[in-house]
């Protein structure tokens, strides 16, 4: 059954029975609730935002934690068994939300509850969302044991009115989210018909900029562009085309650039029954491209019958550039940005950005490119020196001065507090205004869900990722992180699923086959399919000599026992660094480990010492690298050199904790871990390992019992209780 045309009241009741229906089903989400009520999860989570300002996950995660409270009354139940009847994979991330959320641990209800002292408003501020008016309504009550039960059945009486009322007021809103599907739209990419045919990236550049002005205008839905670019030479029928993208409309053609002068055909076509709506031929000045493609958007929006704003006019007719060179070098460092995520790419990009800048220093949106450039540069680990974050400010800083009104801009912005200073909540802001202005770029969606999994909210992660994929189903670049993210969270078959996904996009990308092996590894507890995952990557000349796949066939061989043939092919390639942003290894490192684990120390303590020899020297250079300190540590602790390999480990994890940065900081969590079993320490290990295995994290019980560096553990009775505990 479809609530699209349900009348409001019923569509809130309904929300809200269809989460409590599903309330012990941790991977209920956006997903499973637009599926139950008839509607596609962009459409619910707009409408979400539009009514409530909150995302559809955190919708789901509060009536969760409002019925914890409700079962944290009862005699006899504990934390842990209430985060599993509401949904909760995990206690300890159950109780970190239930704590964030009502400004107390979930431990402590009870007494709360006995001595009437569960807080009012005015005497914790900090208990409950402001934004949430049917909290406001029970806490105002004061609760004591004696109403709390008569108190919650008017707060959810007042909930639902509060929303309904909030929900009427919006209802234009509400009206223009069920049509939304009348007008969507998806870009092909533009043929290059010009006699170069280096001249391509010009035509993808116009393809690009005719989507940036289509995603302006806030009545239109429009499919990004890595998807479009599936279909690229395409000779499938437009009405195929059009419902593999889920839209009802195409707009295909193609450019010729001759010298000066450039010509523009152009033509929107019925994705149902394709029929051609509208065509078009700008035969114009190559100086006059701006204007073609402002005029481009604006006609397709008059065929769509799509409103555009006054201000979403100003925008689309802002001439970027009157320098036609330094565009040149704009759309040139664009194609190499979003290439891959390799080093020599970016450091590419920032080179025609700066020379666009020089070109014209009013160039506000080239700034921005490279704002964000120098950002990835920076949170790739490929420079980490803080002077690539002042670079990153300065570049945002100049486009501000030039023209504050871009939205582009609170998209730098989101960058530079994401990937600069790790501060979540301004990235969020500014990701959500650069939402609001840009409303189907699915950059705005998959930024906020990166920064949610980086912050660990992991619900929240999870659902914006998958949004993200409903807007652009083409790109590699989400599949690969909803994969990612999924193997993360322990959720294999979906994992699975999305890294199959990405390969078919994008088979060459390395990256994907490197954790889809690893994600194996925790699955299996067994080298069988991780090794097929490596072969296919294998096919490709771009793995060939990739330091992680080289790191994973090393360790492949150390998992099933076979030492010497581990260590013959660590010796048989020229890579000597290990390296991406989770970690720092020399290749020394492995083979000493390799020759401790065999019981040949002095050959494992020449090896150490190599790798201490360079890390030490790196260290000294980087100072701030908390995956330098967590390495030094099991280089130490390999050494017996156990009081400094400990500080070592504890710096690294003190410096990128996991409350700081819930992807890298597992990692942190591992190397200590390492440390305490390589110097003795078991408990020590253990309890890091209990940790881990209570949030998403890289490892399981299964490849704790594959990986012969826990072997120690394996008998011990501490070991062997975690292990059942979360087998």
């Amino acid at each position: 059954m479809t609530f699209e045309g349900a009348n409001e009241q019923d569509f809130i009741r309904k929300l809200t029975q269809i989460t409590l229906d599903h309330l012990e089903d941790e991977h209920f989400g956006g997903k499973e609730l637009s599926l139950a009520l008839g509607m596609n999860r962009s459409t619910l989570h707009r409408k979400m935002q539009s009514f409530a300002g909150k995302p559809i996950s955190q919708f789901i995660r509060e009536i969760r934690l409002k019925k914890a409270l409700e079962f944290l009354q009862e005699e006899n139940i504990t934390a842990a068994e209430v985060a599993y009847r509401v949904g909760f994979g995990s206690p300890a991330y159950f109780s970190k939300c239930f704590h964030d959320f009502f400004g107390f641990p979930p431990g402590e209800v009870k007494k709360k509850l006995s001595d009437g002292t569960l807080p009012a408003m005015e005497e914790d501020p900090k208990a409950f969302d402001r934004n949430d008016e049917g909290e406001k309504a029970r806490l105002a009550f004061g609760l004591t044991k004696k109403t709390y039960r008569i108190a919650a059945a008017l707060v959810l009486l007042v909930l639902i009115i509060s929303a309904v009322t909030h929900f009427l007021e919006r209802k234009r809103e509400f009206n223009f989210y069920l049509s939304d599907q009348e007008k969507s739209i998806a870009v092909l990419p533009l043929k290059n018909l010009s006699d170069d045919p280096n001249n391509q990236y010009f035509a993808d550049g116009i393809t690009e900029d005719i989507l940036s002005h289509l995603f302006r205008i806030g009545d239109l839905r429009v499919i990004s562009r890595t998807t479009s670019e599936r279909f690229r030479d395409s000779e499938l029928p437009s009405p195929e085309i059009a419902k593999s993208m889920r839209v009802n409309y195409l707009l295909e053609g193609s450019v010729r650039k001759d010298g000066e002068s450039v010509r523009i055909t152009v033509q929107l076509i019925d994705g149902k029954s394709d029929r051609h709506l509208w065509s078009e031929n700008y035969d114009r000045k190559l100086a006059d491209i701006f204007l073609i493609q402002s005029e481009i958007a604006q006609n397709i929006a008059r065929e769509l019958k799509a409103v555009i704003t006054p201000q979403e006019k100003t925008l689309i007719e802002k001439v970027p550039t009157k320098n036609m060179e330094a565009y040149n070098f704009y759309l040139i460092g664009n194609n190499y940005y979003w290439r891959s995520y390799d080093e020599q790419d970016y450091s590419i990009a920032i080179s025609m950005f700066t020379k666009a800048i020089e070109l014209d220093p009013e160039f506000a949106l080239a700034y921005i490119r490279l704002a964000i450039s120098h950002s990835a540069m920076y949170w790739f680990h490929f420079d980490r020196n803080f002077d690539r974050v002042a670079k990153t400010r300065e570049a945002i800083d100049a486009a501000i001065k030039i023209d504050p009104e871009l939205p582009e801009i609170n998209m730098a912005l989101g960058y530079y507090y994401y990937r600069c200073l790790l501060d979540y909540k301004k990235a969020l802001e500014e990701f959500t205004l650069a939402e609001t202005k840009l409303r189907s770029n699915s950059e705005c969606i998959f930024m906020k869900a990166s920064v949610y999994r980086r912050a660990g909210d992991w619900r929240s992660a999870r659902e914006y990722f998958l949004l993200a994929y409903e807007l652009d189903p083409g790109s590699s670049q989400i599949a690969q992180n909803i994969a990612a993210t999924f193997f993360l969270l322990g959720e294999f078959r979906m994992a699975e699923e999305f890294f199959n996904k990405e390969s078919f996009l994008n088979p060459t990308f390395v990256e994907p086959y490197y954790f889809k092996s690893l994600m194996y590894l925790k699955w299996k507890g067994n080298t069988i399919q991780a090794r097929e995952t490596i072969k296919e990557a294998l096919k490709y000349r771009e793995a060939k000599n990739n330091c992680l796949i080289f790191e994973t066939l090393a360790l492949m061989d150390f998992y099933d026992g076979q030492y010497q043939k581990a260590i013959s092919f660590l010796q048989s390639k020229d890579i000597e660094i290990i390296e991406n942003q989770f970690y720092y290894h020399h290749k020394s490192f492995h083979i000493a480990n390799i020759y401790r684990i065999m019981g040949q120390m002095d050959s494992a303590r020449y090896y150490y010492d190599a790798a201490r020899n360079v890390l030490e020297a790196r260290l000294l250079e980087y100072p701030d690298d908390p995956r330098l300190y967590s390495a030094l540590g099991k280089i130490y602790a390999g050494l017996g050199m156990k009081e400094k390999a400990i500080e070592f480990g504890k710096k690294g994890e003190e410096m990128m904790p996991i409350s700081k940065e819930a992807y890298r900081g597992i990692f942190r969590v591992e190397d200590l871990a390492r440390i305490y079993v390589m110097t003795g320490e078991y408990q020590q290990a253990i309890k890091q390992l209990d940790y881990l295995l209570s949030v998403p994290s890289t490892i399981s019980v299964n490849l704790l019992l594959l990986d012969p560096t826990w072997k120690p553990l394996w008998n011990l009775s501490g070991f062997n209780l975690m292990a059942d505990k979360y087998k």
